[in-house]
């Protein structure tokens, strides 16, 4: 496989994971109508084509969810080390 479909592949992964995580946290406070709604929102915002481009926003946002997930459950030490990851993936930090 070459090093742009790779990225392609872990671009579009990344991006659907945010999507599903975020979907997850909406669900722990609303209904379930109103998380897919969130979901389908967060996939079609005007600046959602991004999470499909090779570019680090899919990755840097399903880590931010997945540590904002962490925190919600009172996991710690895994928020703080998704979000030391999270700030990873920026080339500013």
């Amino acid at each position: 496989m070459s090093f742009e479909a790779a990225a392609t592949v872990v671009t579009t992964l990344a991006g659907l994971r945010a999507t599903l995580l975020t979907f997850q946290v909406v669900r722990r406070y609303a209904s379930n109508r109103v998380a897919w709604l969130t979901a389908a929102l967060w996939s079609v915002q005007p600046l959602g084509f991004v999470l499909s481009l090779t570019y680090s926003e899919a990755l840097y946002a399903a880590l931010a969810v997945s540590c904002v997930l962490a925190v919600l459950c009172r996991r710690w030490l895994t928020a703080g080390l998704l979000a030391a990851l999270a700030s990873g993936t920026r080339p500013t930090g």
